[in-house]
C-alpha cells in the first residue's frame, strides 16, 4: 500500500503479480478480500492478474478455464472494484502455447468507488511490448475542475486551500430525500386554475430585473467592497485575497455568481 501524504487526499495502490494456476491465485484473493474491509479511501488496484474476466479478451485456439474467469470476475466484485477504461491495444500479452501464438489481457488497473469519484478521469495506456511479454501499464489521472461555475470555483478554492471535502453520505441521503418526495408526491391537476388564484406580486419590470445578466464590473464592485479581514463562510478566504486574486479568480467567481443568479 502506498500512501501520497501531499496530495489534496491520501490514496492507496497495490501492485499485483499473480501466480499461474488457479489454485495458487485463492491467497491473492484472501488477501485483497482483508484489505477491501479496511481500505476507506481511493483505492486502485493494478498489474498482472494472470487472468482473463471474458472470452472476448483472448485470441487463440486454446480453450479457456471458465472456473477462473467465474472466479476472477466474483473477486471484482466482492472488492466493489470496477474497471479502469484503457486505450490501444486490447491485449497485454502474446505467447506460444501448443504450437501456436495466442493473445490475452492479463494485467489491467481496477479502482474503487472513492478513487473514480475522487479521480475520474483516470485511465490506462496499454503501451508497446519491448523486452518482455507483456505490455506495460500507463495509468493516468488528474484532479478535474470540470463543470458548472458554483462546483468549478469550489474545487479550485478547496484545491488552493490543500483540503479536499468528501460528504458522500450526504450526497448519497440527499440522492434519497429527492427520491422519496418524487415518488411520495400527489398528482397536481387543474394547475392553470390553481394559479390563477395566486397574485402576481413581481411585475414584467421585476421580474426582467432578476433575469439581468450579472457584469463582471457589477461583481467587482461588490467583491471589493467586502471587508478584507472578514471571510464570508468556513473556508477561510478574506475579502483581501479576493483583491490580491481578482485577475486569476474572476472568471470562476463571475461564473458562480450566475449560476447561483440564474442557474446553470
Amino acid at each position: 500500500m502506498v500512501g501520497f501524504d501531499s496530495w489534496i487526499e491520501t490514496v492507496n495502490m497495490s501492485f499485483i503479480y499473480a501466480k499461474c494456476t488457479r489454485v495458487d491465485r485463492h491467497s491473492l484473493r484472501s488477501e485483497l478480500s482483508s484489505i477491501t474491509g479496511s481500505v476507506t479511501r481511493p483505492w486502485l488496484v493494478g498489474g498482472y492478474f494472470n487472468v482473463i474476466s471474458t472470452l472476448a479478451e483472448y485470441a487463440g485456439r486454446a480453450a479457456q478455464d471458465l472456473g477462473a474467469i467465474s472466479d476472477f470476475n466474483t473477486a471484482i466484485s466482492d472488492y466493489h472494484l470496477q474497471e479502469v477504461p484503457y486505450s490501444d491495444s486490447p491485449y497485454t500479452w502474446s505467447g506460444i502455447r501448443a504450437g501456436a501464438r495466442v493473445w490475452k489481457r492479463l494485467d489491467r488497473v481496477l479502482a474503487n468507488h472513492q478513487w473514480l469519484s475522487f479521480l475520474p478521469n483516470t485511465s490506462v495506456q496499454h503501451l508497446n511490448r519491448a523486452t518482455s511479454d507483456h505490455s506495460p501499464l500507463l495509468s493516468n489521472w488528474a484532479l478535474s475542475a470540470d463543470g458548472y461555475g458554483m462546483y468549478r470555483l469550489a474545487f479550485k478554492l478547496k484545491r488552493l486551500k490543500g483540503a479536499w471535502a468528501e460528504a458522500e453520505e450526504q450526497i448519497a441521503q440527499e440522492a434519497v430525500n429527492f427520491f422519496q418526495r418524487l415518488l411520495t408526491a400527489e398528482d397536481v391537476s387543474d394547475v392553470d386554475e390553481l394559479l390563477a388564484y395566486i397574485p402576481e406580486i413581481v411585475s414584467e419590470d421585476q421580474n426582467a430585473d432578476f433575469l439581468w445578466e450579472i457584469t463582471l464590473e457589477e461583481l467587482k464592485g461588490v467583491v471589493f467592497n467586502l471587508d478584507k479581514d472578514s471571510a464570508l463562510g468556513a473556508d477561510g478566504y478574506t475579502g483581501i485575497f479576493f483583491r490580491h486574486c481578482w485577475d486569476t479568480v474572476a472568471p470562476d467567481v463571475l461564473a458562480a455568481a450566475r449560476d447561483f443568479w440564474l442557474g446553470p
